[in-house]
């Protein structure tokens, strides 16, 4: 976009008594006539004194370096806009400082209103690195039209929320306008969706099958910070319930498909509900089968957990930590169990049905002659 680049007004005249201001391309010098406070307090109404002695000789106190530029708002509403000034706060005040950081990839916004005293103490907090990142946010409407299937798509102010509520796991598609392969990957992405959406198998129904939620995001329209942005588009990341900080993102040289996508999900699940969806997915008796042999390690491995928790408690007065950990491990055993009895019934049950469809009329055995 082309933008009016306006000379900053030479005569800047802070305190308007005396003092000369050299405008720089690269910052800003304050070359002062007059120090005495009582005079700058007579002329500006209030006291300067904190902000004066700060801002005096900034361009050569930091290392940081200012170039002023004037652009009409009226003329050149998209600039704003893009920055995440909305054409809403455009019409109730036209007239905002920024400061565009390109090399720290942010962009900030006076929030307060726009005085020599609010922009030098703008400018002051820029220098020392006390200004917030301004973060745009865009909402957009929740209603899917009848008859259609949709992802729930979030904003900066849902993220939060959504994705990082720690007893939900989460995966986030990220996109971005114009992204053909975005496209692409968002109906592998719904299809995922609509798999661990559908009712689950009859023996599963008391299984307390924890919920995976899909979500999508634009990220050209939503900053998020910066330890949950991504540098390439699509991107897809799993943040897992009580684990936020194991987040993983699906490998960029992995083909994106139905297949992929699903063996990433089901990865990144603890045990019991990786293993509960699986069972959630097998339609055939050898998918079945497998299912109940990660079923019976999984058996091995808590009893060897509920042996070492019982070894501690008996060198232990009673510790507490301890009894909610045999008391945990007790209940997992117990699941496990469980769903590997409703397996194996259901692996006999289909195993019966199969010599029932192929032999209708039973088995008739006859004598060679």
């Amino acid at each position: 976009m082309e933008t009016s680049r306006l000379a900053f007004e030479k005569q800047c005249s802070i305190f308007e008594i005396e003092r000369k201001c050299r405008f720089s391309n690269t910052s800003l010098y304050i070359n002062p006539s007059v120090t005495s406070d009582d005079i700058i307090e007579n002329t500006c109404g209030f006291s300067f004194e904190s902000t004066l002695f700060k801002f005096q000789g900034l361009g050569c106190r930091t290392n940081r370096s200012l170039n002023f530029f004037a652009i009409n708002s009226n003329q050149y509403p998209n600039f704003l806009i893009n920055l995440g000034y909305s054409s809403k706060l455009i019409r109730q005040n036209a007239n905002v400082a920024l400061i565009i950081d390109p090399q720290a990839e942010s962009h900030y916004i006076m929030s307060q209103p726009l005085s020599k005293h609010n922009l030098e103490n703008f400018i002051i907090n820029y220098t020392e690195n006390s200004l917030t990142r301004f973060r745009r946010s865009h909402r957009k409407s929740k209603l899917c039209p009848p008859g259609r299937v949709c992802l729930e798509e979030i904003s900066t102010d849902e993220f939060e929320e959504v994705v990082l509520d720690p007893l939900q796991d989460a995966i986030v598609f990220y996109r971005k306008n114009g992204c053909v392969f975005c496209e692409v990957g968002a109906r592998f992405f719904l299809k995922l969706s609509l798999m661990f959406s559908l009712p689950t198998s009859s023996f599963l129904e008391n299984a307390d099958l924890r919920a995976i939620r899909f979500v999508t995001i634009n990220a050209e329209e939503n900053d998020l910070p910066w330890q949950f942005t991504v540098d390439k588009y699509p991107s897809i990341v799993f943040y897992p319930a009580y684990r936020k900080s194991e987040s993983r993102v699906y490998p960029h040289n992995l083909e994106l498909n139905e297949a992929n996508l699903l063996n990433f999900t089901l990865s990144q699940l603890s045990v019991k509900n990786r293993v509960t969806w699986f069972i959630h997915f097998c339609q055939e008796t050898a998918c079945l089968q497998e299912a109940q042999r990660q079923i019976d390690a999984q058996i091995i491995t808590i009893d060897r957990q509920i042996r070492s928790v019982r070894n501690r408690l008996l060198w232990s007065d009673g510790d507490r930590t301890s009894m909610e950990d045999l008391r945990n491990w007790v209940k997992e055993r117990y699941f496990f169990k469980e769903l590997g009895f409703s397996v194996r019934k259901t692996v006999v049950d289909m195993l019966r049905r199969k010599k029932r469809d192929g032999f209708p009329n039973g088995i008739r055995l006859t004598a060679a002659e």
